[in-house]
């Protein structure tokens, strides 16, 4: 096997090795819809649903009277959440959670998001994956949570998914006590992104490491 064998042959290797990325749920809200308008064909995501809460002016709101002065998911005043199931995976293949974005909106009042999964637990403000505390003004912020081993909260709970797990996904709103009535709080483009990629039966390992050893071999004979 010359130096142009081993080289396509590492490359075909490497092909079976690769990661594609994927949208598994996105809400817009466009018309007030709670249905996911682009989800991946690796999963099955569920309406957008709410405790208090309304879908109008194109987003989702919590207009009821948040008391709480935390984000606590055991008994919070006000939450939205939604839920998706993987699908369609092939033999070998499994879905990694990246990242979880939304926008974020106060009625010019200082509140506190708390964003939570099933798949590290709703028991208290320990299990919180993600926060985002929004300041006194009107405009929407990008909050942005990490989904991958990096969060220490997370650790590898949303890694290795393999059809038919289901993950749900909850965001708790706080007004640190305030008792803002007349507040109205906002969400608005929820987007869960992933990668789906494939395990390699040890006998690729063994055939890469080999191409490789041919490769380094052909362009030591080379040089010499």
């Amino acid at each position: 096997m010359n130096a142009k064998t081993s080289l396509l042959a590492i490359t075909s290797l490497l092909g079976t090795l690769s990661v594609q990325a994927e949208t598994i749920a996105e809400y817009t809200f466009d018309s007030n819809s709670v249905v996911s308008t682009d989800t991946s064909t690796y999963s099955s995501a569920s309406a957008f649903q709410t405790l208090n809460g309304t879908f109008t002016s194109n987003e989702a709101q919590v207009t009821a009277d948040i008391t709480s002065n935390s984000t606590n998911p055991s008994d919070p005043p006000a939450y939205f959440s939604f839920s998706f199931t993987v699908q369609n995976l092939d033999a070998g293949e499994t879905l990694d959670l990246t990242s979880l974005t939304l926008l974020f909106a106060t009625d010019s009042v200082t509140a506190d998001l708390g964003v939570y999964t099933d798949a590290v637990g709703y028991t208290g403000t320990g299990d919180k994956i993600g926060a985002y505390t929004h300041g006194n003004t009107s405009s929407y912020d990008l909050v942005t949570v990490d989904l991958t081993a990096t969060n220490s909260v997370v650790a590898s709970s949303l890694t290795g998914l393999t059809n038919g797990e289901t993950i749900d996904f909850r965001f708790t709103i706080g007004d640190r006590g305030n008792n803002n009535a007349s507040k109205i709080y906002h969400i608005d483009d929820v987007n869960l992104s992933g990668t789906v990629s494939a395990i390699p039966e040890p006998g690729t390992f063994a055939l890469l490491a080999g191409a490789s050893a041919l490769l380094w071999i052909a362009i030591r004979k080379r040089l010499s």
